[in-house]
Parts: structure tokens; sequence; C-alpha cells
């Protein structure tokens, strides 16, 4: 009798066992879960900043060009106009040839920095598709916490039989 009394008790015990074990692989998931929540909202709101970024870069581009640009007419500006001044025919040879080739460096300084920030604006987007699928699988990598602990409830069930049963024998 006092076998089958502590065969018992081992089963109870072994049972509550998976019980609290059942229960703490749950938590566990779940915590997990709501880390997977947080970090998927975190990246959203990243993405959301780099695309913003990118739009700024882009903005910054026009703005820079547009300046590079103005800032090299004048300048082609003030040559015309000191060659003028020297008396020199503005409209024909080399100083015409200057003053074109001036306005043609500011075009392409403006091309220049208005590549350099859309090169900076695409190295935003890129980061934020990166964190948009970051969001993405955070979300999609959930899992339903009952899975675990039914998983654990099922293998700790099996043990504490097979432990009874070798015990009745």
């Amino acid at each position: 009798m006092t076998s089958v009394f502590g065969a018992g008790m081992s089963m109870f015990t072994g049972m509550m066992g998976v019980g609290m074990s059942s229960y703490s692989a749950y938590k566990q998931a779940e915590a997990e879960n709501y880390s997977r929540q947080w970090n998927s909202l975190m990246a959203g709101e990243q993405a959301k900043l780099a695309s913003a970024k990118a739009d700024i870069f882009r903005g910054l581009g026009t703005s820079e060009k547009a300046e590079t640009i103005l800032q090299y007419d004048a300048l082609a500006s003030e040559q015309r106009a000191a060659y003028s001044a020297s008396g020199v025919n503005v409209n024909v040879g080399s100083a015409l040839a200057m003053q074109q080739n001036t306005k043609a460096q500011g075009v392409y300084e403006g091309q220049k920095a208005q590549f350099q920030r859309d090169l900076q604006a695409w190295e935003m987007d890129m980061e934020a598709r990166s964190h948009t699928l970051e969001a993405k699988f955070g979300m999609a990598s959930q899992v339903n916490p009952w899975v675990p602990a039914l998983t654990q409830a099922i293998g700790g069930t099996s043990s504490v039989y097979n432990t009874y049963s070798s015990w009745m024998r």
C-alpha cells in the first residue's frame, strides 16, 4: 500500500511539475511575442524616420543644385563685367568661352551635389525598406504560446507516466 501511495504522490508531484513547466513555457512564449511586437513597432518607426530623412536629402539635393548653379552664374556675370570694364569684347573668343565654361562648371557642380544627396536619399530608402521588412518579419514570427505549453505538457506527462508505470510493475 505504501508503494502505491508513494507512486501516487510521485505522480501527483510530477504532474504539478508538468503544470508549472507548461505554464512557464506559455509565459516565456508570451514574453517573446511581446518582445517581437515591441521590436516590430520600433522597426516600423525607424522605417518612417529613414523615409523622412530620404525626403530631406532629396530636397537638399534640389536646393543645393540650384544654389550652386546660381553661384556659378553670378561668377560668370562678374567675369563678364570685369572683361567689359577692361574693354574686352565679351561676346566672342576666349572671354565668351571662359564664361560658358564657368556656367558649365556650375551645372556640373550642381548636378554632383544633387547626385550626392540623391545617393544619401537612396541609402535612407534602403534602410527604410530594411526596417519595414524587419517589422513584418517580427510580427510574422510570433508563436502561439499554447504550442510550447502543450508540447511541454505532453512531454512531461509522458515522462511521469513512464516513471509511474515502471514503479507499478
